[in-house]
């Protein structure tokens, strides 16, 4: 699904994505990016991202910066998302391995620069977090999936309000 956000969306992951960095270092908060990007505009294009999906589903955007929480979003069947985002296309969906301390329900990929972005799918925690899954960049393990076997968020929605896939 591609979304494009508009000036003030922008301007809004901008805000929300700087403010975050700061704050997280001012507390002496680790930065686990996992590319070579640096480490602010990782989190205002991972703002972007979660602007994205939350346009996307009707959701509303996580706007505060000062308390660090482990989901950027909450489906309306009260699943907890972690939007996760890479600017290249064919990018995997990538999650650090301290994730799983602190697990959501659903993570999700979000690829693009601003202003255009397209969901590509995402992945349930348990099967996200499996041995086979994880791999390194270079930047220490992760978790990392190819696009090809991502569920959709529709696939996932149906999951955890009817307990099927």
């Amino acid at each position: 699904m591609k979304v494009t956000l508009n000036k003030l969306e922008l301007k809004l992951a901008k805000y929300i994505g700087s403010h975050r960095y700061h704050n997280a270092r001012d507390k002496g908060i680790e930065d686990r990016k996992m590319g070579d990007q640096s480490c602010e505009e990782t989190d205002v294009e991972g703002a972007a991202a979660e602007i994205v999906f939350c346009k996307a589903y009707n959701l509303y955007p996580d706007l505060q910066f000062e308390v660090l929480l482990p989901h950027d979003a909450i489906l309306h069947c009260g699943a907890t998302v972690d939007v996760k985002h890479t600017k290249y296309d064919s990018g995997r969906l990538l999650a650090t391995t301290k994730k799983i301390e602190h697990p959501c329900d659903i993570y999700v990929l979000v690829t693009g620069l601003k202003p255009a972005y397209e969901i590509r799918g995402g992945m349930p925690r348990e099967l996200l977090f499996r041995a086979e899954n994880i791999g390194d960049l270079g930047h220490g393990p992760g978790y990392m999936v190819e696009q090809d076997i991502l569920w959709t968020v529709d696939q996932m929605v149906w999951r955890f309000e009817y307990g099927a896939v």
